[in-house]
């Protein structure tokens, strides 16, 4: 009925095997990978911002009005142009960005074109 006894019951018998944890050693292991996914997050967002959140400057006004956005080939910085007023002076704001990575660039100008531009609302 089984040639050779290759799948014996007998045979198949002799491979299991029990494993045995203790809830020590089960408690000690739960904790490793939680330590472990818990230094990945931490390394993925970078300890500046999970130890020194909420520190950026007051709100006096938001701007809704759209900005131009210029989407570069892949590798390169996209761009963000936006007409803001304040003061009653025109401004062209611009700022790069390479999708979520934390650097950029920022730079006004004065731009009497952007005088009429929507202000903020407070």
């Amino acid at each position: 009925m089984y040639p050779g006894n290759v799948n014996s019951p007998e045979t198949e018998q002799e491979n299991i095997m029990t494993v045995t944890i203790s809830r020590r050693t089960a408690t000690l292991a739960a904790a490793a990978i939680l330590a472990v996914i818990a230094l990945a997050v931490l390394a993925g967002c970078g300890i500046g911002k999970a130890t020194e959140p909420f520190r950026d400057a007051a709100v006096i006004a938001q701007l809704g009005n759209p900005a131009y956005e210029v989407t570069m080939p892949d590798g390169f910085n996209n761009l963000s142009l936006k007409c803001v007023v304040i003061n009653g002076a025109g401004f062209l704001v611009g700022s790069t960005y390479h999708g979520d990575r934390a650097y950029g660039g920022v730079v006004i100008t004065p731009a009497p074109a952007c005088k009429n531009a929507p202000s903020g609302s407070r």
